[in-house]
């Protein structure tokens, strides 16, 4: 999938779902509800293969609590910038990193992302040169 695709339902089993396929473990078997309308793109490239989840609206304490019960606890207190509304968390699980944004958009409206990164099976890939230079032709 290299488009988006809007999606809605549980997105807690979704995340679950997603991060187990990238070799994430969860820590737990009960979690705490997290549903809504999102976006998601699953993508690969040479640095590894993503989903990048976004929903409409400030979601992030949910969404960290989640990923805490899910994932465990974040490698980094919240952190929160110098633009207004921004705030990031940061946890990784059995290599899977997941990284959680709160950002305001042009509008001044809320919106949180989700981006979980699995890096490439093997690493460096066996022709990093060719993959490289396949990269920037496109």
């Amino acid at each position: 999938m290299e488009h988006d695709t809007t999606i809605s339902g549980d997105l807690g089993a979704f995340i679950i779902e997603h991060a187990q396929a990238l070799g994430a473990h969860s820590h737990a078997t009960e979690f705490p509800p997290l549903a809504g309308v999102w976006s998601c793109r699953r993508r690969s490239d040479i640095a590894g293969r993503y989903v990048d989840i976004t929903q409409a609206g400030d979601h992030l304490s949910e969404l960290d609590h989640f990923l805490d019960a899910a994932f465990g606890r974040s490698l980094t207190t919240p952190v929160r910038g110098g633009m207004a509304g921004f705030a990031l968390a940061i946890r990784s699980c059995d290599g899977v990193a997941f990284m959680s944004v709160r950002e305001l958009d042009d509008d001044g409206v809320y919106f949180t992302k989700l981006k979980i990164h699995a890096p490439p099976e093997r690493w460096p890939p066996p022709n990093l040169e060719g993959c490289i230079a396949a990269e920037r032709a496109q």
